[in-house]
């Protein structure tokens, strides 16, 4: 786990800024290209399919960053 610190927070910051940014440009109704697919799902699938994708980068990133062998 340790060597692939740098890839998961690469892939984390890659996944909630994409989740994020999808959520933010659907607010004005625009669709990123990659994600037209999630229209076909309906409405509150494709916010939740979003949302998922923001909070599993963060949870990602966080994974990634803490020292699971510190101790106090």
């Amino acid at each position: 786990m340790e060597k692939n610190r740098t890839l998961l927070t690469v892939l984390g910051f890659l996944l909630a800024g994409s989740g994020f940014l999808a959520l933010i440009v659907s607010l004005v109704g625009l669709e990123l290209q990659w994600l037209v697919w999630l229209k076909k799902l309906g409405g509150t699938a494709s916010f939740v399919i979003k949302l998922a994708m923001a909070m599993s980068g963060l949870l990602l990133i966080y994974v990634s960053q803490v020292d699971w062998r510190e101790e106090d």
